[in-house]
């Protein structure tokens, strides 16, 4: 199952809850608890940290 918090477009704040923890990705199952985050902008992937300070 999967939470959609945040839209295409949408305007987030801090401290916004954006995502969840889960334990569904069959492929990472033994992994420890991480975040994949990913910001695309007109279909290529942006560093991060160029938005999040």
């Amino acid at each position: 199952m999967t939470a959609e918090f945040v839209t295409v477009g949408e305007e987030i704040s801090k401290g916004q809850t954006i995502g969840t923890v889960g334990d569904t990705g069959a492929f990472e199952i033994l992994d420890e608890p991480h975040l994949h985050f990913e910001i695309l902008k007109d279909g290529e992937y942006q560093d991060p940290s160029l938005y999040i300070n």
